[in-house]
């Protein structure tokens, strides 16, 4: 059986390289480049968390932090 199909998105917010939409099915549509995932509102948020954990512990191996000038990927 075909699902539904949603077609309201309200953007919620916009990067460079990314962008995150509400559905009106209420999940929330995380867009990195051409991947996008489709997280229902916990684990969303769940998502959210760990993230935020995981910037607060980062530091480059040039010393700097995120935010911080240029950054390169391996």
């Amino acid at each position: 059986m075909a699902s539904p199909k949603h077609t309201q998105h309200r953007l919620l917010a916009r990067g460079d390289a990314s962008r995150v939409e509400l559905c009106d099915c209420s999940s929330v549509h995380l867009t990195v480049g051409a991947v996008t995932l489709r997280l229902g509102p916990r684990l969303f948020e769940d998502l959210h968390t760990t993230i935020s954990e995981a910037r607060s512990k980062v530091v480059f191996a040039n010393g700097q932090r995120p935010g911080e000038g240029e950054t390169a990927l391996c």
